[in-house]
């Protein structure tokens, strides 16, 4: 069975309302928190932010969620938890991080873009479409995970990688975790992410570049100790 790709961030900002604590603690709820860290951070890379989404953070279930981000790595999160202030959904702002998302990610900066694929950061061409759009091809029909039709990317797309590192999170092993994070995602993840900072007029694609490798490097470590 087909598991379509989706970020249902807004539902996830429901089932975080009143987050439990200790949520890098083992049991199950840590491993369904990562995963909902995972997705949203993936949906900040797969389309700008609207002036709603953004409107979002300022609701009971919005500050909710972003209190979880906060209890999972306040020092990580906390620069990228300021750009979310409620009121902050103002058209300028809104304006403002869409332009940094198409110089960014659309190409639209010319040579000073952080594009989102692996492929782009591999070998010395970086073209698109290359080895590692295959290897995330086979993940996918492993997991038995469809690409969305509404989202034309390549299946090496940060948001597709990290929604399937989502759903390892819930359902496999901390070896099989493990691997897919050294295999196709910190491979080039630093890479991005100082592309991030050196091209983000705003900063706030910067700061969740950062966040999500910060919140990466912590989760392998707790990963590899939990296999002992």
């Amino acid at each position: 069975m087909n598991r379509q790709i989706s970020s249902d961030v807004a539902q996830d900002m429901k089932r975080t309302a009143h987050p439990a604590p200790d949520l890098m603690e083992s049991g199950d709820d840590t491993d369904s928190h990562r995963a909902i860290v995972y997705r949203w951070l993936g949906s900040l890379f797969a389309r700008e932010l609207s002036p709603d989404s953004l409107a979002a953070y300022g609701t009971e279930e919005g500050q909710a969620f972003l209190d979880l981000l906060m209890e999972i790595d306040a020092p990580h999160f906390a620069e990228l938890r300021g750009f979310l202030v409620p009121g902050g959904a103002s058209a300028q702002t809104t304006k403002a991080l869409g332009g940094d998302f198409s110089r960014l990610f659309l190409g639209a900066g010319g040579r000073r873009t952080a594009p989102p694929y692996q492929s782009a950061f591999e070998g010395e061409t970086g073209r698109l479409y290359g080895d590692a759009t295959g290897r995330m091809n086979a993940v996918l029909r492993e997991l038995g995970m469809q690409l969305p039709d509404n989202f034309p990317e390549p299946a090496d797309h940060i948001s597709i990688q990290l929604d399937v590192m989502a759903l390892l999170a819930e359902t496999a092993s901390p070896e099989q975790q493990i691997a897919f994070i050294d295999t196709h995602l910190m491979p080039w993840l630093p890479a991005f992410a100082e592309r991030c900072r050196a091209f983000d007029l705003n900063g706030f694609y910067a700061s969740a570049s950062a966040a999500l490798l910060a919140m990466i490097e912590t989760d392998r470590q707790r990963l590899e100790t939990s296999r002992g």
